[in-house]
């Protein structure tokens, strides 16, 4: 039996546009394909081309509620485990134009073209909400335009009224940083921000900032990226990443509490889980004996090591309410397990000995029963299992439920040709970037409903 390492965090309670691209979200670029720095160096090119296509969509399919929030069709969605052939992309559509998925019969809207930005638009990531609480707004980034802020009805999937984000500049002078805002969990008209060590509250209707806590003395002058937050806009976590430290920070707006540790070697990224309790620790390193992912009990302090072989430790993942769900670089699973429990893994879906497709997943609806996956090809290995280049859910409790959604239509050229799809909190929309099939290409961001 593994067992956790009791650590000492310093807690601290506190009485008081590019051309190629747009400017860093926050994710480390330094993988082809990857947002993280995963170096999967697993070469394993089984031989085994199984092509087996079927075009018709009249097969299994899930007749009950495909998400909280969203009406069940009697049509469902298909959920068995064959290769499809994608065929010929639909017409690409305009901005505020549908498309409907050929193979899976879902409607996809683009939200935008050129007319909304002359090079490309894109959204943040997997685990970075696009849509507000209540889906009346959603938040993308277009490269001449920055930051920009859509109204959004769900009931017509209709996207109006952009507005650039982020105009002016803070009140502490500086700029926030675009790829990791965070919609507000009481308030749809509100992100969360940060500038530097600075953490605000982002009024997207006037453009005003509030300041919730400068934490530049407790962050020891370091910068915070990759911020992520419960559930309940309570606890707050950064990763802290700079030339002369490596490590995480943790904020309490309740008691104004600060937990830290800033002595790692290296730090990839963290994320709290969404009841602020649990915090994954990527540590950036990867092979045999090696840790690989730490989970953090911010409660009691314990820390749980996992090692890269022996834990089927994750590389791509994302959090729950008390669970990871995240693929393994060792065993090519789809896998989760209770944060409470690192060390007990429950096999979502197996990839087997096919190495063709990488992946990022997202748990940002309030039913983590179901995970979003978006699958994308970023080399030439042989393909033998499903779900090459697609978007679909998968269920949590090693069921082997899977709800196939949409081709994304992206060909892998660059890191921002990634579909890098996430899910909205009540379930019912999913956000994804392609180039619909034009490598080198521009690229617009997509929203398909999975109301039916």
């Amino acid at each position: 039996m593994r067992t956790a390492l009791l650590v000492a965090p310093t807690l601290i309670a506190l009485t008081a546009c590019r051309a190629d691209g747009p400017p860093d979200s926050g994710k480390a670029h330094t993988d082809t394909g990857d947002a993280d720095t995963d170096t999967d160096t697993d070469t394993d090119t089984d031989t085994d081309t199984d092509t087996d296509t079927d075009t018709d969509t009249d097969t299994d399919t899930d007749t009950g509620e495909p998400s909280q929030g969203c009406g069940a069709g009697t049509d469902g969605f298909v959920t068995d485990d064959l290769v499809y052939d994608p065929g010929p992309a639909p017409a690409l559509p305009t901005a505020g134009s549908t498309a409907t998925d050929p193979v899976f019969g879902t409607t996809i809207l683009r939200v935008t073209d050129e007319v909304d930005d002359a090079t490309s638009c894109v959204h943040s990531y997997s685990y970075w909400p696009t849509f507000n609480l209540d889906n009346t707004r959603l938040v993308l980034y277009c490269y001449e335009l920055g930051l920009r802020g859509y109204d959004f009805d769900p009931a017509t999937l209709t996207a109006s009224n952009p507005t650039r984000l982020f105009v002016g500049a803070t009140p502490g002078g500086g700029a926030p940083s675009w790829g990791d805002v965070i919609w507000s969990a009481t308030d749809p008209g509100s992100l969360w921000v940060h500038d530097g060590a600075a953490l605000w509250a982002f009024d997207a209707e006037d453009q005003s900032y509030q300041l919730e806590r400068d934490l530049t003395a407790e962050s020891e002058g370091h910068q915070l990226r990759q911020m992520s937050k419960s559930a309940d806009d309570d606890v707050f976590a950064w990763h802290v990443y700079d030339d002369t430290a490596a490590g995480w920070l943790v904020y309490r707006r309740s008691t104004d509490e600060v937990i830290k540790s800033l002595d790692h070697e290296t730090i990839n990224e963290v994320r709290l889980d969404e009841s602020g309790r649990w915090l994954v620790v990527i540590t950036g390193s990867q092979g045999a004996g090696v840790v690989a992912a730490q989970i953090v009990d911010l409660d009691t302090g314990a820390t749980s090591d996992l090692v890269d072989d022996v834990d089927e430790a994750f590389g791509h993942y994302d959090v729950g309410d008390g669970i990871v769900f995240g693929r393994s670089h060792y065993t090519n699973e789809l896998n989760v397990r209770e944060l409470a429990d690192p060390y007990t893994v429950t096999t979502a879906v197996s990839y087997a000995d096919d190495w063709s497709s990488s992946d990022h997943h997202s748990l940002l609806a309030a039913d983590d029963t179901w995970a979003l996956v978006s699958t994308f090809t970023a080399n030439t290995f042989p393909q033998s299992v499903p779900w090459r280049d697609e978007i679909f859910q998968v269920r949590t409790d090693g069921s082997g439920g899977v709800r196939r959604l949409a081709h994304h239509r992206s060909v892998y050229g660059s890191y921002y040709d990634s579909p890098r799809a996430n899910i909205s909190g009540d379930g019912c929309l999913v956000t994804f970037t392609s180039n619909w099939g034009n490598p080198g290409g521009r690229t617009d961001v997509y929203v398909v409903s999975l109301a039916r």
